[in-house]
């Protein structure tokens, strides 16, 4: 079964990643979605658990700030 047949009371975005930081890999990456897809500030990022949270959104894409990013408070 997959994810979003599990979660139906979710809203389930599928995006790819299309950029990470290279200053500090542990910080963040960049997804193909963004408020086009519905995706909103401090939204949980998962793939198979939690992999961080919407840091900021744009058009189509959003930034995601990792869980093993220093500056994250989850």
């Amino acid at each position: 079964m997959d994810y979003k047949e599990q979660h139906k009371s979710q809203t389930v975005v599928a995006a790819k990643v299309i950029a990470r930081n290279f200053g500090d890999v542990r910080d963040c990456i960049y997804i193909d979605a963004g408020t086009d897809k519905g995706l909103k500030r401090e939204m949980a990022v998962v793939n198979n658990g939690l992999i961080g949270i919407i840091d900021e959104v744009y058009g189509d894409y959003a930034r995601v700030l990792l869980i093993t990013s220093p500056r994250c408070k989850i």
